[in-house]
């Protein structure tokens, strides 16, 4: 991030990892010192975040596989524990009270795979505290070649309402998934942020159904009824299925969700 000395002392620029620079002005230079202090800030929550989500991956891995030992023993022996029943160790520094008090506005972003036509493509998602998850484009391709275009700002591709979703994971999810076929086990991944994994696709994947809603004009109110459909799975509705990087992750995303669920549900109680 550069700040500019010179008479645009209300001007800063972006310098991102592609090499892309972005420049903004703010209305004043004591806003654009504010913006730059932020920023600043949160470049440095981003790079202290990336050593902490390693560290803890590394450790759940480390607990998954103690859990995986100690299943494998004989039928009948005392103490013989089940293979699979580990839960995912989270910061608490992180994953805070804050996260049920809401006293931010985005839950949780990341990156994740939505599958559309049998092929799964990478987005960009942010969940935020009024029940909505937006993901964005990742790439820019080129309409005439169709190869990526180094870019700073990404489109938004849609926005879905989790007030009334249904989530479910595991097996479920394997259903959904067009291509798990044809697919052939993915060998061990390794991401930019440092994180490698082997978790099984069922591991990672996870569904959001939303039943279908009917809008009707009301002549006598003047105005737009909405009627939520029967809230059963064989109701009308879509399924939106998406893929973790790998399964701690995946369980974070479920939980969130369903936390903010919550949240909406006590609050249109009140």
């Amino acid at each position: 991030m550069h700040y500019h000395e010179d008479n645009q002392s209300s001007c800063f620029e972006l310098v991102m990892e592609n090499g892309i620079v972005i420049k903004l002005q703010a209305y004043s230079s004591e806003t654009c010192n504010q913006w730059t202090s932020r920023l600043s800030d949160l470049i440095l929550y981003s790079k202290a975040r990336l050593e902490v989500d390693r560290e803890m991956h590394s450790a759940n891995n480390t607990l998954s596989a103690i859990d995986s030992v100690a299943g494998v023993s004989e039928k009948g022996d005392i103490g013989a524990t089940t293979c699979g029943n580990h839960s995912s160790s989270v910061d608490t520094r992180i994953w805070s009270l804050c996260f049920f008090t809401q006293c931010r506005d985005v839950m949780k972003s990341g990156i994740m795979y939505i599958q559309s036509k049998g092929v799964f493509s990478q987005k960009q998602f942010i969940l935020t505290a009024d029940g909505r998850l937006h993901y964005f484009n990742v790439y820019k391709r080129s309409a005439d070649d169709g190869k990526p275009i180094e870019t700073g700002i990404h489109e938004r591709k849609r926005t879905l309402d989790m007030a009334n979703a249904y989530i479910y994971s595991g097996m479920m999810s394997s259903f959904d998934n067009e291509a798990s076929t044809t697919q052939l086990d993915r060998p061990p991944r390794f991401f930019d942020n440092g994180i490698t994994t082997n978790d099984p696709d069922e591991d990672c994947l996870f569904t959001i159904w939303i039943p279908q809603r009917r809008r009707i004009f009301s002549p006598r109110r003047q105005s737009i009824i909405t009627y939520d459909s029967d809230r059963r799975f064989n109701s009308a509705g879509q399924c939106w299925l998406m893929m973790a990087p790998n399964r701690q992750d995946k369980e974070q995303w479920v939980w969130a969700i369903s936390v903010i669920q919550e949240a909406l549900l006590r609050e249109a109680v009140k």
